[in-house]
């Protein structure tokens, strides 16, 4: 799999980006009077994904946990030790080993280690349960 995900990028090129310059150079010609913003904006357009990466579905996930989660018992997962969830409630327990099992292999970046809990509440100390609403 690591193989194929370099695909994308020797296709555009490994030092300038062919595939891309050439797209926006056929938008240009395309659209004449055409902004070089709004041809930018219109080739991110089109090559942007349509759906959510897992990546951004284990962020998404990870603000909606803390989220629910509320400032009290965020606090008390953040002061438990690293290996534990002491003192929560058992559904947000609960909630937290689905993700963990759900998005273990997410930080295994073909190399390791698996999303740990230890790991995963490193992760939370930038974040607040208000960051993780607005998100």
């Amino acid at each position: 799999m690591r193989v194929w995900g370099w695909i994308p990028a020797l296709v555009d090129g490994a030092g300038e980006s062919l595939l891309t310059n050439t797209c926006i150079a056929a938008l240009k010609n395309d659209l004449p009077g055409r902004s070089e913003e709004e041809i930018n904006n219109i080739f991110s357009l089109f090559s942007s994904p349509r759906t959510f990466g897992e990546v951004q579905k284990s962020e998404i996930e990870k603000w909606k946990l803390v989220a629910d989660m509320g400032n009290e018992s965020f606090q008390k997962l953040l002061s438990s030790a690293d290996d534990t969830l002491e003192g929560l409630k058992e559904k947000t327990k609960q909630s937290i080993d689905a993700y963990l099992e759900r998005f273990a292999w997410i930080s295994y970046n073909y190399e390791g280690p698996a999303l740990t809990l230890s790991i995963f509440k490193k992760s939370l100390h930038e974040l607040t349960v208000e960051k993780a609403r607005a998100e």
